[in-house]
């Protein structure tokens, strides 16, 4: 681990996941793959470890496929910015009630 990133080999062994199945998650957009010279198959970033945890979950545990995965990602991704909005909006209306 180079800081806060760690290769994909080390995440793999890890995780005991496949290196198709990282690739996969980075193909369809749900996980960010960094490429460089030292390491040829690349490394994600620790912030992203969380998340990968929960895609190893849906896919090997729950055996929900990779398309499954990804319309909960969008759908979660949609829940996150409702609550955004729900705190944008209640912190305005605070400023109209007495």
């Amino acid at each position: 681990m180079k800081n806060n990133r760690i290769s994909i080999r080390e995440c793999c062994t890890v995780y005991e996941v496949e290196q198709w199945f990282m690739n996969n998650l980075q193909e369809r957009g749900l996980l960010h793959i960094v490429q460089d010279e030292e390491n040829a198959s690349g490394y994600i970033l620790q912030d992203e470890l969380q998340l990968l945890e929960k895609y190893i979950d849906f896919y090997y545990d729950l055996e929900i496929n990779m398309e499954g995965i990804e319309a909960i990602a969008h759908l979660l991704h949609q829940v996150q910015d409702m609550k955004q909005k729900m705190v944008q909006l209640q912190n305005r209306l605070q400023q109209y009630e007495p």
